[in-house]
């Protein structure tokens, strides 16, 4: 800048205006096995770790949930919003969109034979079940109510059987089946009248 008076004399000065860094922000939602952001479908242990940057400290953060905290946890599957205000009034936005695996679930099949019943004789213990698991995070962990740990079970009587599939996220489900037998086999007979004995 030049300023000059009325007699011509002049002087110069010079300015020069700083502006912050950028207003910046991002976020890295907490992930958890098979690359979920909450462990079990219906869950609501999502968080997001966010940080702002540039502009003007302190910052003020307004989440579409309502929370007004830098970070927020107890989040569900879905997209959340966050505004981040600096000092001088400059907003920024960002989004983050948590993901969760399929519903865990299970389904069996026991081995039928003639007549309709899972296991061939009353009291035989040849009855197995073809059990599966789909959904949520593999590897799958099985506890029967017999103590076996495999996914199909065999060698089976007639009775109730439970079972609890856990992921590898700590989710579970349970299922439960019933295999059937026959009755006793018996058989009966009546013998002849015995034939007139003669001497």
């Amino acid at each position: 800048m030049t300023v000059t008076d009325a007699n011509g004399c002049t002087s110069t000065s010079s300015f020069t205006l700083t502006e912050p860094a950028i207003l910046a922000s991002s976020g890295v939602p907490a992930t958890f096995n098979c690359g979920y952001n909450v462990t079990c479908n219906g869950a609501i242990n999502g968080s997001i770790n966010f940080t702002a940057t540039g502009g003007c400290a302190p910052y003020a953060f307004l989440w579409s949930t309502g929370a007004t905290t830098e970070d927020v946890s107890a989040l569900g599957a879905g997209t959340y919003g966050v505004t981040v205000t600096d000092a001088n009034g400059i907003t920024t936005t960002n989004s983050f969109t948590l993901t969760q695996p399929a519903v865990l679930a299970s389904s069996g099949i026991p081995a039928t034979f003639s007549c309709g019943y899972n296991v061939t004789c009353n009291g035989a213990t040849n009855g197995s079940i073809n059990f599966t698991a789909t959904g949520g995070c593999a590897p799958y962990a099985f506890l029967w109510s017999t103590g076996a740990t495999t996914e199909d079970v065999s060698a089976l009587g007639a009775g109730t059987y439970g079972v609890t599939v856990t992921d590898a996220n700590g989710c579970t489900t349970t299922n439960s089946f019933t295999l059937t037998e026959p009755v006793i086999l018996a058989s009966s007979g009546v013998l002849p009248p015995s034939a007139a004995v003669t001497t």
